[in-house]
């Protein structure tokens, strides 16, 4: 008789289930690398859900963790003075914001410089890409946009860029020096998806098949295939204004009103739906 093996409670009660990864209420710097305006779009107007493993969010949670251990490693073995973590950052029209994970001085080499520090963590096959390209803009692009957004509106020419690698703890180091014209490109894209009404065309070829498509959470979205969330800002009536805020301009209100995210995600009785999302 063979015997049945013993199921592994612990492990399927850390396993199972999944959370929320949905957009943030803000369009977040980490996102202004993505070459798919129609997908930022997509996020502003919080369009879609998506879920996660416990795996995954793990994963995700694991950066957040080891920015103590870059910053303890920095401070002890460089001598380096670090403050200002997770200073908020806000963009154009107060829908584009970040949190930096610090400011430094006593860089090696340029003592006098304040640098923006970007931390970021690899498994090992994207830590080999860092170190085979030497230059963070050619293996992760979307990092040093990041960065260069960050450095553009702090109004700073230089980012320590710290690569960590899960799987041995190596680092990779290297400073990134501030790009006018690159930093000009960012504000133009982050103008254009906060103002553009009508979405962008689909990336690459506008198939479902593309490679950049295949994995997107917008996906179903994007190709028409479910239907945008029902909230305030995939409604037709909806306005972007100033600082951050979404008001309703529907013609029977004789005051648009301005709406909180948990107001705006429950969509009111004079919803109707943009029929630009299902273009």
């Amino acid at each position: 008789m063979v015997a049945i093996p013993e199921r592994n409670v612990i492990l399927e009660k850390l396993e199972e289930g999944e959370v929320e990864n949905n957009p943030r209420p803000y369009l977040g710097y980490s996102m202004i690398g993505e070459k798919c305006l129609r997908y930022l779009q997509y996020c502003h107007r919080m369009a879609f859900t998506n879920t996660i493993t416990n795996r995954i969010n793990r994963l995700f949670n694991f950066g957040k963790h080891m920015e103590y251990v870059f910053t303890a490693d920095l401070e002890h073995n460089l001598g380096l003075l670090i403050g200002s973590a997770q200073k908020e950052m806000i963009g154009y029209k107060g829908h584009w914001k970040g949190h930096i994970d610090g400011l430094a001085t006593k860089v090696p080499t340029a003592e006098k410089t304040v640098h923006l520090l970007e931390y970021k963590t690899h498994n090992d096959e994207q830590f080999k890409l860092l170190m085979r390209h030497k230059e963070v803009k050619k293996s992760h692009p979307k990092h040093y946009w990041q960065a260069t957004a960050y450095m553009g509106h702090l109004k700073i020419t230089r980012t320590l860029y710290l690569g960590y690698n899960k799987n041995d703890s190596s680092y990779y180091v290297e400073r990134i020096h501030f790009n006018k014209e690159d930093f000009e490109e960012l504000e133009f894209k982050s103008r254009a998806v906060v103002d553009n009404v009508k979405l962008f065309p689909r990336i690459g070829p506008g198939k479902e098949s593309w490679h950049e498509c295949r994995f997107c959470p917008a996906k179903q979205v994007c190709y028409n295939k479910a239907q945008p969330e029902r909230n305030c800002r995939t409604c037709q009536h909806v306005e972007v204004h100033d600082k951050g805020v979404w008001k309703c301009g529907h013609p029977s209100l004789k005051i648009p009103m301005k709406r909180s995210i948990s107001e705006q995600e429950e969509a009111c009785d004079l919803y109707q739906l943009d029929e630009e999302l299902q273009s």
